[in-house]
């Protein structure tokens, strides 16, 4: 599988076709015996698509690419307006008021 990343710098990502994020996470996972629902993966970028597809909460940044908008279950703000933290804060706050 190839893939490139096209940001200031292009990158070009080549990994056998059975490798992606996904199947890392899955095997972490599986390792500690989390539930794919209590997952939440960020991405922004093609070789970010699979792992967003897996993950129970698969959020996209705002600056993501199309395709990866697409395929999550949420948007964030982007990496460059603290977009992680801000969608942690909220997930956080709702897991306390249950």
């Amino acid at each position: 599988m190839q893939r490139w990343w096209k940001g200031e710098t292009s990158v070009l990502e080549i990994a056998p076709n059975h490798v992606t994020k996904a199947t890392a996470l899955e095997a972490v996972a599986t390792h500690y015996q989390v539930a794919r629902e209590h997952i939440i993966a960020f991405g922004d970028e093609e070789n970010d698509l699979e792992m967003i597809s897996f993950a129970g909460q698969g959020v996209a940044m705002d600056n993501a690419i199309t395709e990866l908008k697409e395929v999550a279950t949420h948007i964030t703000a982007s990496n460059e307006k603290d977009g992680i933290a801000i969608y942690l804060e909220k997930a956080l706050q709702l897991i306390q008021m249950k």
